[in-house]
């Protein structure tokens, strides 16, 4: 993939319902993340003078500070234990999706990537120099993946009543990367406890046939996986079932990692 389809004009222009998306380069991102460091990090560098030229142009700076909706939702964001992580092969093109999950707020971040084809596997390679920084809710999340997935009938329920009705998408021109697959979506959610090892779930989905519209799944784990069809558009509602579960289990982790802390620190002052 050439630079100039790196970068050259944004994956997609808007995000469903009352959402908000910037597009900003991946060293502004990076200052403005640095901005929003915790205290006891370290002190974060003043931003180059571009970054905040970039900033203020998107109206995440303003009056010489991050706006306050935007640093509200960034800071829970970035420090939720709870994320969706969407890595998107559509032909010969490839996206990383990241859904922060904080509340009843989504903050998306989303950077399109090389993509080739290896000896049985396919390999992401240099992203784009440009970011989409997109701010939504947690009603509009099944419509924003919706968004964010390859557009074809297999992940999205209306492109695939499209296709019922007679009216399926034209296909798209390229060659595949991963063939027979026109299109795969590998879902990684991760639930990261206040103290302790993160857990991840994963599972893979693919566009099959000449249309994109038949949807398969990988389950099983180790040699015991194996592929078969599911309805089209499950996608999104396996993502938001894992994500009604996994604020719960991070808490619930906490708290059990809290108490094994405490049990810890009674064993030790008894044993003095």
């Amino acid at each position: 993939m050439s630079a100039p389809a790196l970068d050259s004009a944004p994956r997609i222009a808007a995000l469903p319902g009352p959402s908000r998306l910037v597009r900003i380069s991946e060293d502004t991102w990076q200052d403005l993340r640095h901005c929003l460091s915790p205290a006891d990090s370290p002190a974060a560098d003043v931003p180059d003078p571009r970054s905040i030229a970039e900033l203020e142009r998107t109206g995440l700076l303003v009056d010489g500070d991050i706006e306050p909706h935007w640093r509200a939702a960034l800071s829970a964001a970035l420090a939720s234990p709870v994320s969706v992580r969407l890595v998107c092969v559509d032909r010969d093109r490839a996206w990383t999706s990241d859904l922060l999950v904080a509340g009843e707020l989504v903050v998306v971040l989303d950077q399109v990537r090389e993509v080739s084809p290896d000896d049985d596997s396919v390999r992401l390679g240099r992203r784009s120099s440009a970011v989409l920084l997109g701010l939504t809710t947690l009603e509009w999340l099944s419509a924003t993946v919706e968004a964010l997935v390859p557009q074809h009938p297999a992940f999205v329920p209306a492109l695939a009543d499209s296709a019922a009705a007679g009216s399926p998408p034209p296909p798209s021109n390229g060659p595949l990367a991963d063939a027979p697959a026109v299109a795969e979506v590998q879902v990684l959610l991760t639930t990261a406890p206040v103290a302790g090892a993160p857990a991840v779930r994963g599972r893979s989905w693919y566009a099959l046939g000449e249309d994109a519209g038949v949807l398969a799944t990988v389950t099983g784990d180790g040699d015991a996986q194996h592929v078969e069809q599911a309805p089209p558009g499950v996608l999104t509602t396996g993502i938001m079932g894992d994500l009604l579960t996994a604020p719960r289990q991070a808490s619930a982790a906490a708290r059990t990692d809290a108490v094994g802390s405490t049990a810890m620190a009674t064993e030790t002052e008894a044993g003095r």
